[in-house]
């Protein structure tokens, strides 16, 4: 059978190895050495007992498979080997950056000549000239109408300016005097055509008439008063001014739990929207601004009337609010 003869021990009796016996051995030395010195017995018997024990620990005990002299030496290296690394920036030079490069100089381009000119306009003709592909021939098609309707249009062409007469000039010692003789007028262009088409356009534009948009009124709505009840069981009351808290009950007085609270301004825009709990109790977070307001309460098969309050910066006692009854 193959074996690893690298890790192979010699064994003297059974299974213990050459090392074993050597480590047995040198505890039972070191015994005998301190049998032998000049100490108390006290003081001997302890280390004699002590290098017997770790003798037989070197050669026989293992701990985790791993024998104890293994053990012992990890232990001191990890006693005195660094524990601390500091790491240094090392300066790397980039070689290619002090490279020298050599440019190679352009030559100078030579001047185009008569010659040249006339070498280039016979090779020009020489080449040959590929007829238009369809599409090409009606991008032509189209530019050529473009052009016949600005054509047709009727758009005077501008004369050119008449060349200024000469200015005489007059010496003046170092200084020379210009005197101009008459102005040079560019006679303006009309575009009859083009500017009866503006004025059709702006007969025809209309202003935009103004719709007064009538202002919102609100209908006024039957409301009640509320009915405030200092006893009802709520976990708390309030201790902050215009702090709306309550209850909601049926019309037999049992809890209505589960009910949509709407609270609105004197314009009847909501300020606050909260959903009772199952015991039918509601309680705002913020405090409202001082005026008057309408409670409106909603959940399917019931009717509520709506209670209108006003708060005046107090602390308002807990709401007691009772259903009409069910719909039908």
């Amino acid at each position: 059978m193959p074996r690893q003869i690298s890790g192979y021990e010699f064994h003297l009796i059974g299974d213990m190895t050459l090392k074993q016996f050597a480590e047995l051995s040198a505890g039972a030395i070191l015994a005998l050495l301190c049998w032998s010195l000049p100490i108390m017995t006290i003081f001997k018997f302890p280390l004699v007992l002590f290098f017997i024990f770790l003798g037989i620990s070197l050669a026989f005990v293992p701990v985790n498979e791993q024998p104890l002299d293994r053990w012992i030496i990890n232990f001191f290296k990890a006693v005195y080997s660094p524990t601390q690394f500091i790491w240094k920036k090392s300066e790397v030079s980039l070689d290619f950056l002090e490279r020298q490069v050599y440019l190679k100089p352009a030559e100078p381009s030579k001047p185009i000549t008569s010659t040249n000119g006339k070498k280039l306009a016979e090779y020009l003709r020489t080449i040959p000239t590929t007829p238009l592909s369809p599409f090409e021939k009606e991008i032509e098609a189209g530019l050529q109408r473009i052009t016949s309707l600005f054509e047709g249009l009727g758009i005077p062409s501008i004369p050119p300016p008449s060349p200024p007469p000469k200015i005489p000039e007059v010496k003046m010692g170092k200084h020379k005097a210009v005197k101009i003789d008459r102005e040079v007028k560019i006679p303006k262009v009309k575009l009859p055509k083009v500017v009866e088409v503006e004025k059709k356009v702006k007969k025809e534009i209309k202003k935009p008439e103004i719709i007064a948009i009538p202002k919102f009124k609100r209908v006024p709505r039957k409301t009640i008063e509320p009915k405030f009840e200092p006893k009802l069981p709520m976990p708390s009351r309030p201790t902050t001014p215009n702090i709306l808290v309550g209850m909601i009950l049926d019309h037999q007085g049992k809890i209505l739990p589960d009910v949509i609270v709407e609270i609105r301004d004197k314009n009847g825009f909501p300020v606050r929207a909260l959903r009772a709990n199952k015991l039918g109790q509601f309680r705002i977070a913020n405090p409202l601004k001082n005026g008057t307001y309408e409670v409106e309460l909603e959940k399917e098969g019931y009717k509520f009337d709506i209670i209108k309050f006003t708060t005046r910066g107090e602390i308002i006692e807990p709401m007691e609010i009772r259903a009409k009854g069910k719909l039908t």
